[in-house]
């Protein structure tokens, strides 16, 4: 997920079944990390590479959502994703629910 950019777990589980044999052979993903453990390294490689910008990159981002989110309070908007989570890099979005 960190070199190769991919922005969701699922992605980044399937490029691992990918290696080890086919698809659907391999579905069941019992044997697959969990997100929570892919998460853990992910933020493990971050720190490691990017230690010295990750706290003005997560601060400029979440005061980009907060900016975001006052103009669409009517939607009761909610932060998700990486910028919640702390795991942010330089490719790295905003991303917010919102509800009608």
């Amino acid at each position: 997920m960190y070199e190769e950019v991919l922005s969701e777990y699922r992605h980044a589980k399937r490029k691992a079944v990918r290696q080890f044999g086919s698809e659907k052979a391999l579905s069941q993903g019992s044997h697959l990390s969990s997100n929570a453990v892919i998460h853990s390294e992910l933020q493990r490689l971050i720190g490691i590479y990017e230690e010295e910008m990750l706290p003005e990159r997560l601060l400029r981002l979440r005061l980009g959502a907060l900016r975001q989110m006052e103009l669409l309070v009517p939607f009761r908007p909610y932060l998700v994703g990486s910028v919640l989570r702390g795991t942010v890099t330089d490719r790295s979005d905003i991303d917010l629910h919102l509800f009608a």
